[in-house]
């Protein structure tokens, strides 16, 4: 079955951003039930793409990635190209083929990345 098409980017970034939880040492019932399914989702996904993460290590732990067995499906967005967030994610053994940056320089804005088809994979 094909991946759902987004019609609407901006309107499902912003739908998106009411479920974020910033990471805390010490997170609610609520936060760590919602954590547990992220980490079954992550571990069951096919296909997943990853915007804008910044894949601090406590991060990157809260929600699985690391446990990911098939990285080579794991696709990454880093707008500003931060080599230290590339220097994360290169670690975890993400293929570098599906790794897409922007630069310190020379960002990659959203519309780019919208123009460029990411949205659609």
């Amino acid at each position: 079955m094909p991946a759902p098409r987004i019609a609407d980017v901006g309107k499902f970034i912003v739908e998106s951003a009411r479920h974020f939880h910033l990471v805390d040492e010490v997170p609610n019932a609520a936060v760590t039930r919602r954590r547990s399914e992220v980490q079954s989702i992550i571990a069951k996904s096919h296909r997943l793409m990853v915007v804008g993460f910044h894949f601090d290590e406590t991060d990157v732990k809260a929600i699985g990635l690391e446990s990911l067995r098939d990285r080579s499906k794991m696709f990454c967005l880093n707008y500003a190209g931060h080599r230290g967030v590339g220097q994360r994610v290169e670690a975890l053994r993400v293929p570098l083929t599906n790794i897409r940056y922007g630069s310190s320089g020379a960002p990659m804005h959203i519309d780019t990345a919208i123009d460029e088809g990411f949205f659609e994979q």
